[in-house]
């Protein structure tokens, strides 16, 4: 099953800012959303919302979970990649792709619909990249998502930069979500390296993304 069309919404990797190629030293400010474009008290509520979900402990993320125990609740089970599958059996989640399915799960408002840790030929040419696509209750928590994805490039953690897109699998009118590579500036990738990403990017996520909650709710200024 393929994304039918993908479309790049949300890639910038700024902070309210855009560099000219004519002169890379004077950033030139990007326009504020104005009155209709967001709005700020669902922002905030939404953030909300986000931050009294319950954690992995009081709510297993795992839609199969046959034996749920609070303590050993993690991406570590050994039955989460079927566990957290809708179809266990024939496609239980992949080995790579596990933790950050745990972790979109484990938020309670975001919803995986399909994954692929990434595929390559015997030659190691990459013929599938790895790729997360996921619901969401809000249209502001896939901005959690970007600003952590953001924080992570910055800080050189990322092997390669991670774009969330919109996805359209032709099977549901819903908003889909994408979390892949933007190999747009990339001549060669290597799947080992963008795995290895997955696994980075699901690190402590929910914890943090939390802590990026916390700081737009603070931005807003709305008590």
């Amino acid at each position: 099953m393929h994304c039918k069309y993908l479309y790049k919404v949300m890639a910038f990797l700024s902070d309210n800012i855009c560099v000219s190629r004519e002169n890379w030293s004077q950033p030139m400010e990007i326009s504020k959303p104005g009155e209709g474009y967001l709005d700020t008290t669902q922002l905030h509520a939404d953030l909300k919302a986000f931050l009294s979900q319950p954690g992995p402990a009081e709510h297993p993320p795992c839609p199969n979970c046959a034996n749920h125990i609070p303590s050993q609740c993690s991406a570590s089970c050994t039955q989460a990649p079927a566990a957290l599958s809708i179809d266990p059996e024939q496609h239980p989640i992949e080995e790579n792709m596990v933790p950050l399915v745990f972790e979109l799960m484990s938020t309670n408002v975001l919803r995986t619909c399909w994954s692929c840790e990434g595929h390559s030929d015997s030659n190691g040419e990459i013929w599938r990249m790895p790729n997360v696509s996921f619901y969401s209750k809000s249209m502001y928590y896939p901005q959690l998502l970007l600003k952590h994805l953001v924080n992570l490039k910055y800080s050189g953690a990322l092997h390669y930069t991670w774009q969330i897109v919109l996805a359209d699998y032709g099977q549901t009118s819903g908003v889909t979500f994408c979390i892949q590579p933007d190999m747009t500036q990339e001549d060669y990738a290597e799947l080992e390296q963008l795995q290895t990403d997955l696994k980075t990017i699901a690190d402590n996520m929910l914890e943090k993304l939390k802590d990026i909650a916390r700081q737009m709710i603070k931005d807003t200024g709305i008590d």
